[in-house]
């Protein structure tokens, strides 16, 4: 997911915060004023500066935007920018109930990610100047709400964890039809056509260290096949 530019205008009856930040000079520019619970309806938007030049993300590599803090209970937060202006100059973030559930004053950075496997961590990363959160105490705020971690990569993490694994069961059923399949004494044209087709469909989830061979118990009984089927003739033709 790379930052690109808003499509639709940010509605008015949304509260917009503005603000710069520094990639190279350091410094506070405009407090953002904010009370405890606001979720949502306020927006910020920052401009973004390099060594005091208005900076411009390129477009033409695939970056994220991140907004990074840390509560005062160790807690975290990242969000990533929901977009950015034509000119790529300035990003938008939505201000969550987790950002403001504590108040007082935090100051959170962005941060720009290169994702690339030629990085040693595997990403480019620029950090940028704080932005001072000034946050006012609400009177009654919201009891049932629990300060928690929003973190997206670790939530995109699980995520993909999970279709890891959906993916491995419907390997473990495929392999048990090819079994099924190989089991027969008889290869006949539709057999062996069901054959090659969820081979075909394995072909992508086999990786070098033969993942999905290795699964089989017991290979002495599959013999290699290669070749054509000659479905007119009922017959492989090597």
């Amino acid at each position: 997911m790379a930052i690109s530019p808003i499509t639709e205008p940010i509605p008015s009856w949304k509260i917009i915060h503005k603000t710069k930040v520094d990639f190279v000079n350091r410094g506070i520019f405009n407090p953002i004023y904010l009370v405890q619970d606001d979720e949502s309806m306020p927006v910020l938007e920052v401009t973004l500066y390099k060594g005091g030049v208005l900076y411009s993300l390129p477009s033409d590599i695939e970056l994220d935007v991140y907004i990074r803090l840390k509560k005062p209970d160790g807690t975290f937060i990242s969000e990533t920018a929901f977009g950015c202006n034509d000119t790529r100059d300035t990003v938008y973030f939505n201000i969550t109930a987790q950002m403001t559930y504590f108040s007082g004053k935090i100051m959170p950075i962005l941060q720009i990610v290169y994702e690339h496997g030629s990085a040693p961590h595997g990403a480019y990363v620029a950090g940028s100047s704080p932005v001072l959160f000034l946050i006012d105490r609400n009177p009654v705020g919201t009891p049932s709400m629990e300060s928690t971690t929003e973190w997206e990569e670790i939530q995109r993490a699980l995520q993909a964890a999970s279709e890891i694994e959906s993916m491995y069961e419907e390997i473990e059923e495929d392999i048990e039809i090819i079994h099924s399949v190989v089991d027969v004494i008889d290869l006949n044209s539709e057999n062996i056509i069901r054959l090659f087709s969820i081979v075909d469909s394995l072909t992508g989830y086999i990786s070098n260290d033969n993942m999905v061979i290795d699964s089989f118990e017991d290979t002495s009984h599959i013999t290699l096949i290669s070749g054509v089927y000659d479905e007119e003739n009922n017959r492989l033709i090597s």
